[in-house]
């Protein structure tokens, strides 16, 4: 979507995996060395973050929000959570605040944005199925 590719999730993994070296900032985490399992370690992490929102969300609203749930207070949590990728996620594996050394910044803000507020409307949906 808009000529820029969806999260490797692979590439992640190996950012993640390179960690317990010591190694938090990648600035070439293509040509870095691959970890054993890292795909499977980029989709846990990124399952691992999601319900990480997911109890910040209960957290910050409360379990009554379950009973009664609202728009906004998911999108905010979703919106807020925007501050990982853009100032530690993306700098880490190489891209820079934001998506700044990115080809397309604005087009990765953008669809980290799009890609949160979908989230929050995920986690608001949800809410809506349990209340009844």
């Amino acid at each position: 979507m808009f000529d820029v590719p969806a999260t490797n999730w692979r590439l992640v993994g190996r950012w993640v995996g390179h960690m317990k070296k010591g190694q938090f900032i990648q600035p070439a985490l293509a040509k870095a060395d691959s970890i054993p399992g890292e795909l499977a370690l980029g989709w846990l992490v990124h399952y691992v973050i999601g319900i990480a929102y997911g109890l910040i969300l209960m957290v910050c609203f409360g379990s009554q929000w379950l009973n009664t749930p609202t728009l906004l207070a998911p999108l905010l949590v979703s919106w807020i959570g925007l501050a990982a990728p853009f100032f530690i996620m993306m700098p880490g594996m190489g891209a820079g605040i934001a998506g700044a050394n990115t080809p397309k910044p604005a087009v990765v803000r953008f669809k980290s944005t799009v890609g949160h507020t979908v989230f929050g409307l995920g986690m608001f949906i949800t809410a809506q199925l349990i209340s009844g």
